[in-house]
């Protein structure tokens, strides 16, 4: 955790947590912990208007 009390990009990797984190990544991450069947974050795609 940082001094802001905010989670590095890299512990987040760490954890299989797409950068920046969606919503509801601490629900999805607490119910993985316990074991519950979740299906994978969505990942955000790049703007293709970025590209160019």
């Amino acid at each position: 955790m940082t001094e802001n009390g905010g989670w590095t990009k890299k512990q987040l990797a760490e954890w299989g947590i797409p950068f920046p984190p969606p919503q509801g990544w601490r629900k999805h991450l607490e119910a993985k912990w316990r074991g519950e069947d979740v299906a994978d974050l969505p990942r955000p795609e790049p703007d293709q208007d970025a590209l160019f």
